[in-house]
């Protein structure tokens, strides 16, 4: 018998397990994102056209998702849009406290970003 791969879940199938899972009803999760619940049930329903990027960004973080990864789901290509971590920071924040640097850095470690680069990498350019 032949394997299928599994299909990756979609924008919405992604938002309406998750809300499921911490429990949230959609007014709750609604609320919680700063969008309305009539918005978040179409979303769950894949009735998505181009939305809002800050509105999926802080529906990741009330459901605890991946940002890149639900804001990818939703139409945005951004990961290789994004500046190099640890640069950015350095011009930023520089007076980042060191308990600061280690949560960043354990982040950046987790989702495959070089913690240790001191620098850019030819052809990158600070931001």
């Amino acid at each position: 018998m032949e394997k299928h791969p599994t299909p990756t879940p979609t924008f919405g199938e992604t938002i309406r397990t998750a809300r499921q899972a911490a429990g949230l009803s959609l007014a709750a999760a609604a609320d919680e994102a700063g969008i309305s619940k009539s918005l978040l049930r179409f979303w769950e329903v894949d009735h998505v056209s181009s939305p809002e990027l800050g509105a999926v960004m802080r529906l990741a973080a009330v459901l605890e998702l991946d940002p890149l990864d639900l804001a990818e789901r939703s139409g945005y290509e951004l990961r290789d849009a994004l500046p190099p971590v640890q640069p950015y920071l350095r011009s930023k924040y520089p007076d980042l406290p060191e308990a600061a640097r280690d949560e960043i850095a354990a982040v950046v470690r987790k989702y495959g970003i070089n913690p240790e680069r001191t620098g850019p990498a030819p052809g990158e350019d600070e931001i």
